[in-house]
């Protein structure tokens, strides 16, 4: 596989049940998959071990996400389900401005959002600034797509971003919605 959100017979047998158009039908899918995946605490070590690797299958088929880590794993199937329902929907890898954290969100450009897939929040605003807390760092097909397969891969991503930041900062300010 090469991609993390290839729709399989698994992906399009999951879809199937879900109804709804534009915005109804990806709030659906959010409801469904939050639905079925438990959310289950993990050793340290263990959750480093599996971050960025799965599937949108093997997320479904484990029917588990890790407890605080999850916006990746649910963001990932979430676009494949999308996928599967003929909705265009591309992975957002965001940096929060406020902490030193990641975090994952769809771009559903049909419906000029982007939407977090964890809370079901959107973001409908051109700002910069999303979620009043978060920049795009990098978007594309899944977390493979831009360069995330492994906790190995955080060292350069954590660099990157740091250049973004001290670039924003010598920029002039942007004011966050509210």
């Amino acid at each position: 596989m090469i991609s993390q959100v290839e729709v399989t017979k698994e992906i399009e047998d999951f879809a199937r049940g879900i109804t709804g158009k534009g915005s109804e039908l990806s709030k659906n899918i959010g409801r469904k998959i939050l639905s079925v995946t438990k959310k289950i605490e993990l050793p340290n070590e263990e959750e480093k071990k599996m971050r960025w690797k799965r599937t949108a299958t093997q997320i479904l088929k484990d029917g588990w996400v890790v407890k605080g880590k999850s916006c990746t794993d649910i963001t990932v199937l979430f676009i494949a389900v999308a996928k599967a329902k003929g909705i265009k929907a591309i992975f957002v890898k965001l940096y929060s401005i406020k902490r030193q954290m990641l975090h994952a969100a769809v771009e559903l450009p049909g419906e000029n959002s982007i939407l977090d897939a964890t809370t079901g929040r959107r973001d409908n605003s051109s700002n910069e600034i999303l979620f009043d807390e978060y920049k795009v760092y990098k978007k594309g097909r899944d977390s493979w797509d831009i360069g995330l397969s492994g906790v190995e891969d955080m060292p350069s991503v954590m660099e990157e971003i740091g250049k973004k930041i001290d670039a924003d900062k010598s920029a002039k300010p942007i004011i966050a919605h509210k």
